[in-house]
């Protein structure tokens, strides 16, 4: 009788369990996603699970899934960039969370990680997923964004925002710092010694000296051109001991809502956040110590800014590349000294694998493994 008595009852609650999914199923998944789960073969029931799951919690498989899936429903590239972005919220930041292995040990972390991220490839994989719509197809795309001319090896990685990334990946996004009427903005040469950083893995580089000249929006003025930025704009944060002894040292995503916030998702300490642009500029404006989440370490920034063997401006400021004390050493900057200077703005392009055609082929993108000694 009692085993009676309890079936009956686990009968009912079993009963009301699967009235509640079935509200659940009805609340969040819609009639495109219905067709999806048909036309992918996804259940209902794995579907609901990909759409609450963040990126840090799905599996390779997961990733997959719900790749193919938002490919299926959302046909905005721009749509794609900001949904995906914002299903990183929470992912724990980890400096330096990507290397070359198992292609190489030179930075023997792996080529992908979905657990972690830095400033940098939190915006790299964001953007090679919305470019993508499974595993294979964002693994190569991550790869052709991380690498210049998609040649995997730490030689050829985009370690530089201002004479690597950017340039390198113009047929993604373009430079539209000096687009907006009534803002002035700052001129600024770089020129990285990319052999003397690779020293520190023992490897030949090749390219000894980078150039380039570019230009950013002063803190005062960035304020001004919010209201015209649009979701998928990457935006770089520049610092420095003078406004043209500068380097980028941060990078982050726009996210225009429905109600018009201008938001910054970014990948900061401690974790994947979001918050609204003018918030963050107005924290670091206009002379905070830097402490935030930079592409490179703190105590590299200041190298680059100080060491002559590394960054060989044509600008020399008086904060110094090559400043000395009496006794013709290098003067020691503290660390921290780096300033809030302002911010570069790129727009994502309306087609990228078009562009991207026009580089590698009709088999775009395309990878290279490339060996070198």
């Amino acid at each position: 009788m009692l085993l009676k008595y309890f079936g009956e009852k686990m009968k009912k609650y079993l009963f009301f369990y699967l009235i509640l999914v079935k509200i659940i199923f009805a609340q969040n998944v819609t009639d495109i996603d219905k067709q999806a789960c048909r036309e992918l073969g996804i259940s209902e029931f794995k579907l609901l699970e990909l759409k609450e799951k963040k990126i840090y919690e799905m599996s390779y498989g997961d990733l997959d899934l719900y790749l193919d899936y938002l490919d299926f429903t959302q046909p905005s590239l721009f749509k794609r960039v900001q949904t995906i972005a914002k299903k990183y919220i929470g992912q724990p930041y980890d400096l330096y969370n990507m290397g070359e292995f198992p292609f190489e040990l030179y930075d023997s972390k792996n080529l992908v990680n979905l657990k972690s991220s830095d400033c940098v490839t939190f915006v790299e994989s964001v953007m090679a997923m919305a470019l993508s719509y499974d595993w294979k197809s964002y693994f190569i795309m991550l790869q052709r964004i991380r690498y210049k001319n998609g040649n995997i090896g730490v030689a050829f990685r985009n370690h530089f925002s201002e004479v690597d990334w950017i340039p390198n990946n113009s047929w993604l996004a373009r430079d539209i710092t000096d687009n907006f009427d009534g803002v002035n903005t700052i001129k600024v040469h770089s020129k990285i010694n990319k052999a003397g950083f690779l020293k520190r893995w023992g490897v030949n580089s090749p390219d000894n000296y980078i150039t380039a000249d570019w230009s950013y929006i002063p803190n005062e003025e960035a304020p001004k051109i919010i209201p015209y930025l649009r979701t998928g704009d990457i935006v770089f944060f520049v610092k420095g001991f003078s406004p043209s002894n500068a380097t980028i040292t941060h990078v982050g995503l726009v996210s225009v809502e429905e109600d018009g916030v201008v938001n910054l998702i970014h990948s900061g300490k401690p974790q994947v956040q979001i918050l609204p642009l003018i918030e963050y500029i107005r924290k670091w404006a206009p002379s905070v110590e830097d402490d935030v989440a930079p592409a490179l370490e703190q105590e590299f920034d200041e190298e680059i800014l100080m060491n002559p063997q590394l960054n060989e401006s044509e600008e020399k400021s008086s904060g110094g590349t090559k400043e000395c004390d009496n006794k013709g050493r290098k003067k020691k900057i503290k660390k921290g000294s780096l300033k809030f200077l302002g911010i570069r703005v790129l727009r994502l392009n309306e087609n990228p694998i078009m562009n991207l055609e026009k580089i590698d082929g009709p088999n775009a993108p395309k990878l290279t493994i490339y060996y070198y000694k």
